[in-house]
């Protein structure tokens, strides 16, 4: 069997172009993958990634021999979405289907969805639940597409990190720039809101999972050359977070239906 790593990158390789503009989001994936191979009996289970994207988690853990799908409305063009859209995806569903993955075209709001897809095992939910306007909603949709005692693996923005405090200290807003949030009104697909650990289970607790794990950690930024100084700048406040409990730029949350 292939490991985490080498199936992760394998997959951002098939998925060249269109991977690239994901290369930030790989230590956040990889840590996802070894959190999944936690479950047990994780090879003989069905998962489903929810906000999938261009399919890399699935992609990976296919080549792992672990049966997985994504599914997305945003990334496909008909959703008119500027942020997440590819108004040109033909070459993108040839990779697909030449790799065998299944990536669905649904929206996880719409209401028939846990009466139209089979059930799942896992669900694996990967910095999409911050994009949402209702949370309650889509963690009762996630728990409805589960079978009995499934799994789901959260991942998201943390929204107490060190650098966002120290923001706030000097008057700067934590929350998505004004700009785009004000002018998209109801159409606006940013950070709707982000969450801490404790709100996280908090909201998985009330739709009725019981959570295992919660990690807070650094999983995107990184060191670049002397001229990225700014960069330098985030990445030297995310170190310093490593010794201030919650304050990492990550939150997982991995839980199981009741």
């Amino acid at each position: 069997m292939t490991n985490s790593e080498t199936a992760l990158k394998e997959a951002y390789n098939i998925m060249l172009p269109y991977s690239k503009k994901y290369t930030v989001d790989f230590d956040r994936y990889l840590f996802s993958l070894s959190l999944l191979a936690k479950i047990p009996d994780i090879g003989k289970k069905k998962v489903l990634d929810i906000g999938t994207g261009i399919g890399i988690v699935p992609l990976a853990l296919g080549q792992i021999g672990i049966s997985a799908q994504g599914l997305d409305y945003y990334i496909f063009p008909e959703s008119k979405n500027e942020m997440f859209g590819l108004t040109d995806i033909n070459m993108l569903q040839k990779i697909w289907n030449t790799s065998g993955l299944k990536i669905l075209n649904k929206d996880i709001f719409d209401p028939k969805l846990p009466q139209t897809l089979e059930k799942y095992d896992v669900i694996l939910s990967e910095a999409t639940i911050e994009h949402l306007k209702d949370p309650k909603k889509f963690l009762e949709q996630c728990r409805e597409l589960l079978n009995p005692g499934g799994y789901i693996l959260i991942t998201t923005p943390n929204l107490a990190t060190l650098i966002k405090r120290i923001r706030f200290l000097f008057g700067k807003s934590s929350y998505w720039p004004i700009d785009s949030f004000f002018k998209d009104g109801e159409k606006f697909t940013g950070h709707w809101r982000e969450y801490t650990i404790s709100e996280l289970r908090y909201m998985c607790e009330i739709v009725g999972f019981g959570v295992l794990e919660t990690h807070n950690k650094n999983a995107l930024t990184k060191f670049k050359s002397l001229r990225a100084w700014r960069k330098n700048i985030r990445a030297l406040i995310a170190f310093i977070a490593v010794i201030i409990p919650g304050t990492r730029e990550m939150n997982y949350i991995l839980a199981q239906k009741q």
